[in-house]
């Protein structure tokens, strides 16, 4: 997902009615919670499809704020690896030996944050 999309995704969701929404038990209508009013009518052939729309429009902001979080630890990990990398080809050409202990400490910064992001999302 590019950040094109996720920014078009969060401009959509800003211009929309504020969630969170519930689907109307009555009917298939989607419900904007704070307004109170019906702001989609649909048949009860249509349940499903509002179940889907409500789960997924609710969903929507954890989802993005947890791609941009994972993209972040991404890059860190990344640029670890490439420090690692960088590094070890360095000592095997006959530079100086890498710092070893300097490695171990981005190494398991990098670990950590990413083992720190396991979190469900909610």
């Amino acid at each position: 997902m590019t950040p094109e999309t996720i920014a078009r995704l969060r401009e959509l969701l800003a211009a929309s009615t504020p969630g969170p929404l519930v689907r109307s038990e009555a009917g298939g209508h989607i419900i904007g919670r704070e307004q109170g009013t019906a702001i989609v009518w649909a048949d009860a052939f249509y349940n499903k499809r509002a179940d889907l729309i409500v789960a997924a429009v609710n969903a929507l902001p954890a989802l993005l704020d947890e791609r941009e979080r994972q993209k972040a630890l991404i890059d860190v990990a990344l640029v670890t690896l490439e420090y690692f990398m960088r590094e070890m080809v360095n000592a095997s050409m006959g530079g100086t030996a890498p710092n070893y202990e300097e490695l171990h400490k981005a190494a398991l910064h990098a670990f950590v944050l990413i083992n720190s992001g396991s979190k469900e999302i909610e």
